[in-house]
């Protein structure tokens, strides 16, 4: 009861809101090295196998679940896990190899 209480009781603020978004902006160094990023991730992307490729791309850019890619690509849902797993592995190798540190 002690943690739903504490859900419900709003935060408080300071009272102290900053309008100021030009200092929220990205710039132009953080832009260009999100651009580059955005670069490496598409060139590993081709590297992989289409079989692979298509799981990644269905999961983490489109928001598909094992389910649904396992409707769209008529494959049972162990077999996407598997493609999926093996998918991150080759794509985290292609990765490191053009340079970018994982998180």
């Amino acid at each position: 009861m002690h943690y739903r209480r504490q859900r419900r009781t709003p935060a408080t603020s300071s009272g102290v809101v900053s309008l100021d978004l030009a200092s929220e902006a990205p710039s132009a160094a953080e832009t260009l090295a999100v651009a580059e990023n955005y670069r490496l991730l598409h060139g590993a992307l081709l590297e992989l196998p289409l079989k692979y490729r298509t799981v990644v791309l269905l999961r983490y850019f489109e928001g598909k679940s094992i389910e649904q890619i396992s409707t769209i690509t008529r494959r049972t849902e162990g077999t996407i896990k598997s493609q999926l797993h093996r998918g991150l592995a080759r794509l985290q190798t292609a990765l490191e190899r053009l340079g970018v540190a994982p998180l």
